[in-house]
């Protein structure tokens, strides 16, 4: 039987995925979303996350492909507030 990934699992590949699909820096990623350059590293080693910051995260990753999707609103990447 297949175990199912995880919410943090399913997470930490959505930031991946992004990463790879968008080539915004691992560090980026983490200065942008979360002013912390090591964020993603420190996921990637295991750390939880809080559901406040899931959420973040995934407003910005949204928020980011819209931008690039819309040539009218291509603005350079802010830090979600």
């Amino acid at each position: 039987m297949v175990n199912p990934m995880t919410e943090r699992e399913k997470f930490i590949s959505d930031i991946e995925a992004f990463i790879a699909d968008t080539g915004v820096a691992a560090t980026e990623f983490g200065r942008l979303t979360m002013n912390d350059k090591k964020f993603v590293g420190r996921l990637r080693a295991g750390s939880d996350v809080r559901l406040d910051t899931v959420e973040r995260v995934r407003r910005f990753m949204t928020d980011y492909r819209a931008r690039q999707t819309h040539p009218s609103r291509r603005v350079e990447a802010r830090a979600v507030a």
